[in-house]
């Protein structure tokens, strides 16, 4: 079909309907949730910029120009303030990640620090409970000669 031997309102409906479908494109999301490709700005820039032009003229010139500057603009104004800030989340992400492992290094730091002052104060204890035992004993051996010679004398 030719579309400058249409009628006017039937170029114009095609072209709109064209444009539609390109915006639509434009506006689709992913699986996840985020903007769709990086080309969709580009290409529903393109569609909204053909059908800018087809309104405008009917020459295909002032059309496909209307869709390079379009793109252009869907390039400049969806795609790069996407995948910016698509990245500037992958880095908040990649940083939160960061912190979260400095984090746990520095419990498991500061655990391994209180499991050596555990063991340093359960070994003054042996030592203390030992240097008691033996100063014991030692009195009782004391206590013992002590005794000895008094029956001896």
């Amino acid at each position: 079909m030719n579309l400058m031997n249409t009628r006017p309102i039937a170029r114009v409906a095609a072209v709109g309907v064209a444009a539609l479908l390109f915006v639509g494109l434009a506006a689709c999301t992913d699986s996840k949730g985020g903007g769709g490709t990086v080309d969709t700005g580009t290409i529903g820039g393109a569609g909204a910029g053909a059908l800018a032009g087809a309104l405008i003229s009917k020459n295909p010139a002032v059309i496909i120009g209307g869709a390079v500057v379009g793109g252009i603009a869907g390039n400049e104004f969806i795609d790069k303030p996407r995948a910016e800030k698509k990245r500037n989340a992958e880095a908040a992400r990649q940083e939160n990640i960061r912190q979260r492992e400095a984090q746990r290094r520095e419990q498991e730091r500061e655990a391994e620090y209180q499991r050596r002052l555990e063991y340093e104060r359960q070994s003054q204890l042996q030592a203390e409970q030992t240097r008691r035992e033996i100063e014991e004993q030692r009195l009782y051996e004391e206590w013992k000669r002590e005794r000895l010679r008094q029956e001896q004398n």
